[in-house]
């Protein structure tokens, strides 16, 4: 019984690392696609990464 306790303890530690790691992945995206669509951000994320950088995120990602 403990054995198995620990076992699926440590499963759920990487499973919870996984999905974190993911749920950060995503966020970013969905900032990109935020700021890159948003007329009123647009100009924000500019300034960031710049204008070159932003055109890579929008073909690299999304293909437009």
């Amino acid at each position: 019984m403990v054995k198995k306790k620990n076992i699926k303890k440590g499963n759920s530690m990487n499973e919870y690392k996984l999905m974190r790691m993911n749920g950060w992945i995503w966020f970013f995206h969905l900032f990109l696609f935020y700021c890159t669509h948003n007329p009123g951000n647009s100009s924000l994320l500019r300034l960031l990464l710049g204008g070159d950088l932003e055109m890579v995120a929008h073909t690299k990602w999304w293909g437009n």
